[in-house]
């Protein structure tokens, strides 16, 4: 359910931030307020995943899998639960960049991918914190990738300004 919602929220940006984009007029309420509401919608939906994944053990071992392989799986899906997150939050970011023919949520892109390998290596391989370091290594990376994509469009004048939603209607009946 958690990812349906998120998918239809991006879907939802991708289609109607280029229609509100006129013959070159760009309505920047209705912009800002279309990334606010995916925004929204991801983080409402992320809460019942939450309560269920906090059941995951139980879930698991009602279902007769071994108790330990649950106990393990809840672990790290707690430890993961940040890296979900965000990644919904950096995807809603990525395609409304790219709905504005922005290269930038490309390449950091392409930057969380080259530090996912290297975190997993640290932890996993190094410091030999196995599935703990795998949920770590995710959750880090997609911090930094969320991180670095916000600064984009904060020291982007026009998308900085895109962001910008200067009355909560808009959010709320797009008006």
């Amino acid at each position: 359910v958690w990812c349906l919602n998120i998918h239809r929220a991006k879907g939802a940006i991708e289609t109607f931030v280029p229609q509100a984009v006129n013959k070159g007029k760009i309505d920047y309420d209705l912009v800002g307020a279309l990334l606010n509401r995916g925004k929204v919608i991801i983080i409402l939906s992320f809460l019942p995943m939450v309560v269920l994944f906090s059941f995951t053990e139980k879930i698991l071992v009602f279902f007769n899998q071994d108790p330990l392989v649950s106990k393990y799986a809840q672990f790290y899906l707690f430890v993961s639960l940040p890296k979900l997150f965000l990644f919904g939050l950096f995807d809603c970011m990525r395609r409304w960049l790219n709905s504005r023919d922005t290269k930038g949520s490309f390449d950091m892109l392409v930057h969380f991918f080259t530090l996912a390998i290297i975190w997993s290596y640290l932890f996993v391989i190094h410091y030999d914190l196995e599935y703990y370091g795998t949920g770590l290594a995710g959750t880090i990376s997609f911090s930094l990738t969320y991180l670095f994509i916000i600064i984009y469009v904060s020291f982007n004048e026009e998308l900085h300004r895109l962001t910008q939603v200067y009355s909560t209607s808009k959010i709320i009946h797009g008006k």
